[in-house]
């Protein structure tokens, strides 16, 4: 995935020592994966919530039906892109709703579903559809052991569950259950993954770590806020992918930004003022409310989509054609943000 002509450089400039010295206290304190629970599932003390039995006997599947969305899924891809010249076994993802080609021959495979909420939409369509195709594929799921549609759904197909830890998630749980038990499916020994231990006592390391962390907050300081991407390697595209949650990730944890059933992170995006003004033709609507401005307060720039860009001509609608839908740009309006 990550090839030799990839090369990474360290952030430069000017930092402050005294944001070093906290930075350096705070990954000396013995008690950081205590209070961060979060960080001992990057180490090798973490204990997983499957046993060596059960890898045992999932290994005799020859192909393995990986089924999720976004954090889910995107971790456990990045480990297959980078390591699949040493992996053997056929891996599926199913993360989205496109056709795919299905077992047309009667072998039994195991089918693993990951959703931490229990009730995201797009992986139990998926799997549904997995199971009217391939009906004798074993069942494994991964989620959160409270009561969701996944969990009574694993009941009534008398399924094992593994249970997801609800301290852990989005794109931090690929070193949890949900990224190790496919790793080790694919033949990869986990506790490779889990360096934390001896990284964290690492000087280089914790320099590294330092001295990155603090450029990136002068950087911010200076509203210089902007992630750019760019990847002139295919392979590496599910590792950027992975990255790339962060910005609208965190924008939608700040805005609460979850679904009131599904409890689903929402995909946000800059306002479409041609859709929502299309809407109003069509359904009469004299009025609008908007809530969680706040969460654009700390935005330098706010964007406003005013046009769409169809092959190479400006459009003011929606077009009706689903390939025209699919194949549009937005053009975006810049304003300043207010800062408050």
């Amino acid at each position: 995935m990550l090839t030799k002509n990839i090369k990474f450089t360290n952030f430069r400039g000017n930092t402050n020592s005294s944001n070093k010295k906290k930075l350096a206290k705070i990954l000396k304190n013995k008690n950081l994966v205590i209070e961060i629970p979060l960080l001992k599932s990057l180490s090798k003390d973490y204990q997983l919530s499957y046993s060596k039995k059960l890898v045992s006997s999932l290994k005799k599947f020859k192909k393995i039906n990986l089924i999720g969305m976004g954090g889910s899924i995107l971790g456990t891809q990045a480990i297959y892109d980078f390591l699949k010249d040493k992996i053997t076994k056929k891996i599926n993802f199913f993360d989205n709703l496109q056709s795919r080609e299905f077992n047309t021959n009667k072998e039994k495979n195991i089918n693993i579903i990951v959703s931490k909420s229990g009730n995201t939409l797009e992986t139990i369509t998926n799997h549904n559809l997995i199971s009217l195709k391939e009906k004798k594929n074993k069942n494994l799921f991964i989620t959160e052991t409270k009561d969701s549609f996944l969990t009574q759904l694993a009941n009534k197909l008398k399924a094992e569950i593994i249970e997801h830890k609800n301290f852990i998630g989005g794109r931090y749980s690929v070193l949890s259950e949900v990224g190790m038990l496919p790793a080790e499916l694919m033949g990869l020994k986990e506790k490779r993954f889990k360096n934390f231990n001896n990284l964290i006592k690492n000087k280089n390391f914790s320099n590294l770590l330092i001295n990155n962390v603090v450029a990136i907050n002068q950087l911010i300081l200076k509203k210089k806020n902007n992630s750019i991407i760019l990847n002139y390697d295919e392979s590496s595209d599910n590792f950027f992918k992975w990255y790339q949650q962060l910005v609208a990730e965190s924008l939608g944890k700040k805005g609460k930004e979850f679904g009131t059933v599904t409890a689903r992170k929402r995909r946000c995006g800059w306002f479409d003022g041609v859709l929502v003004r299309q809407t109003i033709k069509i359904s009469g609507i004299n009025g609008i409310a908007l809530t969680k401005l706040d969460v654009l307060d700390d935005l330098e720039e706010i964007k406003i989509c005013v046009q769409y860009e169809l092959h190479g001509k400006k459009i003011d609608y929606l077009p009706s054609a689903s390939e025209d839908q699919f194949n549009i740009k937005p053009i975006y309006k810049t304003f300043p943000g207010w800062k408050t």
